[in-house]
């Protein structure tokens, strides 16, 4: 978007893309925020619930089995070991830490789904 040596046309379409999808976490933030604020408590749990449990598949898959198998390793044992590195944990809380610091503050690591969002990792 800022490189010189990029065609004019393509810097101005990645200016365009980059502004569009700041509009629109901008906008699904409020949004968010907005709903639970607004929802009952089965609601809020449901959402709750069903956030953790998301943040367990998608912690999970971050990492493809393949990688470990290309590099000769076991990959169902290197998963495991990876999980457990601590190096690992604090790059994945790392790399969550904006998107779940937002969902911590709209309350969607909360309640019923608390204890999914501490196994995925992503939550300390």
């Amino acid at each position: 978007m800022k490189d010189e040596s990029v065609q004019p046309l393509v810097r101005m379409v990645s200016r365009i893309h980059v502004l569009e999808e700041a509009r629109h976490v901008t906008f699904a933030r409020e949004e968010i925020a907005r709903q639970m604020q607004r929802a009952k408590a089965p609601a809020r749990a449901w959402h709750q619930f069903i956030s953790g449990a998301s943040a367990q598949v998608i912690a999970r898959t971050l990492v493809r089995p393949q990688c470990y198998q290309a590099v000769g390793l076991d990959p169902v044992q290197a998963r495991r070991e990876a999980r457990h590195s601590p190096q690992f944990q604090e790059t994945l809380r790392w790399a969550g830490e904006r998107l779940v610091g937002f969902l911590d503050e709209v309350g969607l690591t909360k309640g019923p789904g608390r204890f999914l969002w501490k196994r995925s990792g992503l939550l300390g």
